[in-house]
C-alpha cells in the first residue's frame, strides 16, 4: 500500500473564536473552489462546471434533481453562501470546513446532513483520507470535498449515460445512496490493499526477519489506526440513516442503505482482524529473532559438544609424562585418530537420531 499523506493540521487558528466561526482547518492550499453541477431527470442530464454559487443554484428546479459538488474548502465565502442558501446552521458550515471532524449524521426538518471520510489512492499510489460533507434537501444534494480527486467517476458516468440502476429516474435521496455506495466500495479496495500488505509483512517475518522490518511494521500500525479511525464511525452513521424517518428519505432508498450497513459491518470487522494481526507482528518478529538465535546457539552447542571429547583426548596425550605406553606404540597415532573419528561419527549419528541436528 502506498504511503498515507501526512496531515499537519493546526486548530490554533480557531482558538478563542465564537462557535460557528468559519475557518478552514486543513492542509490544502488551493484558493479557488471548483463548483460542478449535475442537473437531471429521466429525460436529460446537464453536466457543467460553474464559477459562482448563483449560477449553480439557478439549476435547482422541482422537476429535476440537482447535484452541486464543491471541490475545495479554502474559499470559505463559497461554502458560507451555499450554506445560507440551503438554510444550513452555521455550526454545520463550521463542521464542513473542519477536515478533522469525526463522521456524523445530523437531521432536521429542512435537511439531512452527513460528514464522512472518503478513502482512495492517488495517481502516485498514496493513500488519501479526504473529508466529505453531504447535504440532502428535497430535490437537490450538495457535496463539499476537500481536494481534487474523488471516488465518484462511475456515478458521474451513470448519470451522464443513464446506465445501470436507472439512477436518473430516482429522487435525490437515491443520489445520496449512490455517493455513499461509491465511498464504501472504495473501502473494500483499501481493505484488500491492507490485507496484501499485512500478508507480505508476515511472509517477510517468517522468511527473513531483520531489523529493517521494524519501521515498516510501525508505519503499517499507524496506517491501520488512521483507516480505522476514518471508517469505524461510518457504522453509526449508516445505522442511524437507516433508522430515521424523514420525508426526504424514501422507504425504497432505506432498503439500499440497509445493505450498505451490512457492507460497512463486514469491512470494519475485517479491519479489526488486520489490526490484531498487525499488533502481533512485533511479537512475531521477536519470536522469529529468538528462534533464529536458538538455531545458532544449538549449532554452536552441538559443535562444542562434538569437540569436547576430542579436546579431552588431545589434552591427555599432550601431557609430558615419560611412562605413557601409547606414546611408544607403533600404531598409537592412527589408533587415536580412529577413536576420535569414531566419536565424531557416533555423535553425528546420535544427534540425527534424536533430531537435534
Amino acid at each position: 500500500m502506498g504511503k498515507k499523506q501526512k496531515r499537519k493540521i493546526s486548530k490554533s487558528r480557531k482558538t478563542g473564536m465564537p462557535p460557528g466561526s468559519l475557518v478552514y482547518i486543513g492542509n490544502q492550499t488551493d484558493k479557488n473552489a471548483v463548483i460542478e453541477v449535475f442537473n437531471y431527470n429521466k429525460d436529460f442530464c446537464i453536466s457543467k462546471n460553474v464559477t459562482t454559487v448563483q449560477e449553480a443554484v439557478s439549476y435547482l428546479t422541482k422537476n429535476s434533481v440537482t447535484w452541486i459538488n464543491v471541490n475545495g474548502l479554502t474559499q470559505t465565502e463559497v461554502i458560507e453562501e451555499l450554506g445560507k442558501y440551503a438554510q444550513l446552521h452555521s455550526l454545520f458550515v463550521e463542521d464542513i470546513l473542519n477536515t478533522e471532524h469525526r463522521p456524523k449524521l445530523e437531521v432536521s426538518d429542512q435537511n439531512i446532513f452527513l460528514i464522512i471520510k472518503m478513502l482512495y489512492f492517488t495517481d502516485d499510489e498514496q493513500l488519501r483520507i479526504e473529508h466529505l460533507a453531504i447535504l440532502l434537501r428535497e430535490n437537490y444534494v450538495i457535496t463539499f470535498q476537500e481536494a481534487d480527486g474523488d471516488v465518484f467517476g462511475q456515478l458521474r458516468k451513470r448519470l451522464s449515460q443513464g446506465e445501470g440502476t436507472n439512477i436518473r429516474q430516482k429522487s435525490a435521496d437515491y443520489l445520496v445512496f449512490g455517493l455513499l455506495d461509491a465511498v464504501i466500495d472504495h473501502y473494500y479496495i483499501i481493505s484488500e490493499k491492507l490485507s496484501q500488505q499485512v500478508e507480505n509483512q508476515e511472509d517477510n517475518l517468517i522468511g527473513n526477519p531483520s531489523k529493517e522490518l521494524i519501521p515498516q511494521i510501525q508505519e503499517l500500525k499507524r496506517e491501520i489506526i488512521a483507516i480505522r479511525r476514518a471508517i469505524f464511525p461510518m457504522r453509526e452513521v449508516i445505522n442511524r440513516l437507516e433508522r430515521i424517518s424523514h420525508p426526504f428519505l424514501l422507504p425504497e432508498t432505506k432498503t439500499y442503505i440497509a445493505d450498505l450497513g451490512d457492507h460497512i459491518l463486514q469491512i470494519t470487522e475485517t479491519i479489526d482482524v488486520y489490526r490484531e494481526i498487525t499488533w502481533g507482528l512485533m511479537d512475531m518478529y521477536m519470536s522469529s529473532m529468538s528462534h533464529k538465535m536458538n538455531i545458532i546457539m544449538k549449532t554452536l552447542t552441538i559443535i562444542s559438544v562434538i569437540f569436547m571429547p576430542l579436546t579431552f583426548i588431545v589434552g591427555v596425550y599432550g601431557m609430558n609424562f615419560d611412562y605413557m605406553p601409547e606414546l611408544h606404540h607403533p600404531w598409537g597415532y592412527p589408533i587415536v585418530w580412529g577413536i576420535m573419528v569414531s566419536i565424531v561419527l557416533g555423535m553425528f549419528w546420535f544427534f540425527k537420531k534424536k533430531k537435534w541436528w
